[in-house]
């Protein structure tokens, strides 16, 4: 009699334990799961000296767009008249056969300047005397010398934008820097047409 008794509550006993390691099973699983994740975590920053953790909450904004590279407009049909008339009075300034230069290269600069604020004529006869002063003594190469006389017209323009017009002050007064022209006479051109920058 106790034998058969012995058995049933030994079969009892075994399946209430089963059914216990059944209900605490998943939760051990889970509770392993979630410490193997700790020790990769840890691992990953113990051995990785780059490691970042995940960010938490909203992802990060992404990186503003990079300011697109300020460039000079195309010279229109009138302003490359106007280049072409600039340097050709500078060439017979240079030769000496111009009687009245900065007279006429400052008609050249009047007619040149173009946008509703066109530089006043003060400043306009302080870049013909600069420049029939340094014509004569500059050193450069026919490119040179265009891109010079361009970057003069981009800054009679008063609709260019700033940034445009800081872009061709910089370029002439890198080229008065290699023109070969005596120092104090370079510098007085870039002053003056620094002045056709004034008010934008």
């Amino acid at each position: 009699m106790k034998q058969p008794m012995r058995i049933l509550l030994l079969t009892a006993f075994l399946l209430g334990g089963g059914g216990l390691s059944a209900q605490v099973g998943p939760a051990e699983r889970i509770l392993k799961e979630r410490a193997r994740g700790v020790t990769n975590d840890v691992s990953q920053r113990s051995g990785n000296p780059n490691y970042t953790p995940p960010a938490k909450g909203r992802p990060a904004a992404p990186p503003a767009a990079a300011p697109a590279a300020v460039r000079l407009p195309e010279l229109t049909e009138a302003q490359r008249k106007a280049a072409r008339q600039l340097r050709q009075d500078l060439e017979a300034v240079a030769a000496g056969k111009e009687k009245t230069p900065t007279q006429t290269l400052t008609q050249d600069l009047l007619q040149a300047a173009s946008g509703p604020r066109a530089p006043g004529l003060n400043a306009l006869m302080a870049v013909a005397s600069d420049l029939a002063a340094v014509w004569g003594a500059q050193k450069w190469t026919g490119a040179q010398q265009e891109a010079f006389v361009e970057g003069v017209i981009h800054l009679l323009n008063s609709d260019l934008p700033p940034a445009a017009a800081q872009l061709a002050l910089r370029q002439a007064e890198a080229l008065l820097e290699k023109s070969g022209a005596p120092g104090a006479e370079a510098r007085r051109l870039a002053g003056s047409l620094k002045q056709l920058n004034q008010g934008r």
